[in-house]
């Protein structure tokens, strides 16, 4: 028996093929208040990983190497030393994550999370957000739903 599509097609996959086109994936970043963002745009997952996890790495070492001697004077990094995030991911317009996403962010802050602090941003009410919260990841990081909550106290006893 040969398995056809809905059209006639010899294949199933010719069903899949041309229909939503998918979005692009883009990665911002930009400087502000003592603070480096990376805005994401489009579905963090096992395609797109690799890029975020090399783009917020990069941003992590460019963070932490100013703060090293001899780096610039003032650095971000000295907030992050301080308890507040210093690297910021924007994940309000990405619509999707899967665990290939959630293991970066998890990777990242591992290595990098008492050398300069690491927050994200969600829309409220989002697939990532409410992800991320089922994943606790509260406990491991500071999320927050606007930049504005970037500068209240955060909450005591984030995990190591």
């Amino acid at each position: 028996m040969q398995k056809t599509g809905n059209d006639g097609s010899d294949s199933f996959q010719d069903d899949f093929e041309g229909g939503e086109e998918e979005e692009e994936f883009r990665l911002h970043t930009f400087e502000k208040a003592g603070r480096s963002f990376i805005v994401a745009e489009g579905d963090v997952d096992l395609a797109t990983a690799d890029e975020l996890r090399a783009v917020l790495t990069d941003t992590c070492r460019a963070v932490t190497a100013a703060a090293e001697p001899g780096g610039e004077e003032g650095s971000v990094c000295a907030a992050g030393a301080a308890g507040a995030p210093t690297v910021v991911v924007d994940l309000r317009e990405v619509h999707f994550i899967d665990s290939a996403g959630l293991a970066v962010l998890m990777e990242v802050r591992r290595l990098y999370y008492e050398k300069c602090g690491l927050a994200l941003i969600v829309a409220e009410g989002s697939q990532p957000a409410r992800v991320i919260r089922l994943s606790r990841f509260e406990m491991y990081l500071r999320v927050v739903n606007t930049p504005e909550e970037l500068d209240a106290p955060a909450p005591a006893g984030l995990a190591r």
